[in-house]
């Protein structure tokens, strides 16, 4: 049976620091210090203050789950009738929502997106939404919500990307941007999240075992195993995913181990004795490497990339939502596939649309999407043939094939210009997010 360690730091044992409860909506709510008339109060009020604390916080229906109660610095899991894992937190947040205990702040008719308020992901998300003519609207710099540009009754709330997967499967956001890593571990299990948009283009990692580059002889999954299955102590990991480790390590058939709660500079933490291992993101490998650490055979536990997410109750029971769901999709889907392409424009002699067709059937790029346009060019005075203009839409990565292909026909005046959309005949992923909806 795996077990959690409480690191040192998340103690609250001594006077003065500032312990935290989890919230039903995932947020934290922090504790005030405990000091009067700039004394410490003794040890003993100190720790019966606490436990009042915990045993009213758990009488009003405050959800403590396994990590904030060892944040409270009890040690302890949560009470019996407080959510034990992630998942029950979210459905407990799902089921709050519905009768309107989450919402109270909420005005009627609005509706919320969620987008990571800082770092990389929240200067590629601002760069999306503008890209797609959505442009992020912010009147104070600090303050945490925002608006789209023409979007009525939308807010945009700036949040934390592990807060966004909880806030949607929570129900106090309608719409999310975040991470697939994220709502693996913090909403996996919740039935309230719907993808709206499963690969945004940005945001690509892989969530991976890394061990030390000293153990040569240790190189796949199997070898790791193999070395701990009977060792007297338990594989200690350095991890803040502690859901998704659990669940690839019983998938493995694996129980000799125990995470160690980190939230950031995981890869220090086998060098200075805290772990064995580390279980974290990995994107280019770089600071594994830098940092003597190495990945191993069979250790990817799942690929991430930056998704757009919603919650289900919302889209099944609002049109505004509905409505407003589609078009944020659609508009992206259109600029990540027109970003890809290029349209090419050139003259080609031809004595009709119909030759000018044949000679373009030659060539093995240069049908487009759905066919070349061709139309008439008035040809200059004095020549005998005719002139035609085309006009395809080609990927990115054909384009010097088919400037090649357009000079062996006959093409002249070659004008590359970029694709800022590209709206197909119909949104299969919106007509897979309908069937996900049963409308």
């Amino acid at each position: 049976m795996a077990a959690f360690v409480t690191p040192v730091w998340a103690s609250s044992a001594s006077v003065g620091t500032t312990p935290r409860t989890l919230g039903a909506s995932g947020s934290c709510v922090l504790r005030p210090r405990l000091r009067s008339a700039g004394r410490c109060r003794s040890r003993a009020g100190v720790s019966r203050l606490r436990g009042e604390r915990m045993r009213s916080a758990m009488e009003s229906d405050t959800v403590v789950d396994k990590a904030d109660a060892h944040s409270l610095g009890t040690g302890a899991p949560a009470s019996p009738s407080a959510p034990a894992t992630v998942a029950e937190s979210a459905a407990l947040g799902a089921a709050e929502s519905k009768n309107g205990s989450v919402r109270e702040g909420r005005k009627e008719g609005i509706m919320r997106l969620a987008i990571p308020s800082k770092g990389g992901m929240a200067d590629e998300t601002k760069a999306l939404l503008k890209a797609v003519g959505m442009d992020l609207v912010i009147s104070n710099p600090r303050q945490y919500i925002a608006k789209l540009r023409d979007v009525e009754n939308l807010e945009v709330w700036l949040q934390r990307p592990s807060d966004i997967a909880r806030k949607v499967a929570n129900g106090d956001v309608d719409l999310g941007i975040t991470g697939h890593d994220l709502i693996a571990e913090y909403a996996g299990m919740s039935q309230e999240i719907v993808t709206v948009h499963e690969d945004l283009g940005f945001g690509a990692c892989h969530l991976g075992i890394g061990v030390p580059m000293g153990w040569s002889h240790i190189n796949t999954i199997d070898e790791l195993f193999a070395e701990y299955a009977n060792a007297p102590e338990p594989l200690r990991i350095a991890t803040k995913f502690s859901n998704l480790g659990e669940r690839f390590f019983a998938e493995k058939g694996f129980s000799n181990y125990r995470f160690v709660y980190m939230d950031g500079a995981l890869e220090a933490s086998t060098q200075m004795g805290t772990a064995d291992i580390i279980l974290d993101l990995v994107s280019s490998g770089v600071t594994l490497r830098e940092n003597l650490l190495k990945e191993i055979s069979g250790g990817m536990v799942l690929q991430s990339t930056m998704q757009l997410v919603a919650n289900r109750t919302e889209l099944q029971k609002s049109k505004p939502l509905l409505g407003v769901a589609r078009e944020l999709l659609e508009r992206i889907e259109a600029h990540i596939l027109g970003a890809d392409q290029y349209n090419l424009i050139a003259n080609i002699r031809g004595a009709s649309p119909g030759e000018v067709a044949r000679k373009l059937a030659k060539g093995t790029v240069l049908r487009g999407m759905d066919g070349p346009t061709i139309s008439m060019v008035i040809p200059p005075q004095g020549m005998d043939e005719g002139m035609y203009a085309i006009a395809l839409v080609i990927p990115k990565r054909l384009l010097y094939r088919a400037v090649q292909e357009l000079r062996s026909i006959g093409g002249s005046g070659v004008c590359v210009l970029p694709v800022t959309y590209v709206f197909e005949a119909e949104s299969k992923r919106w007509n897979q997010v309908e069937r996900a909806l049963e409308l």
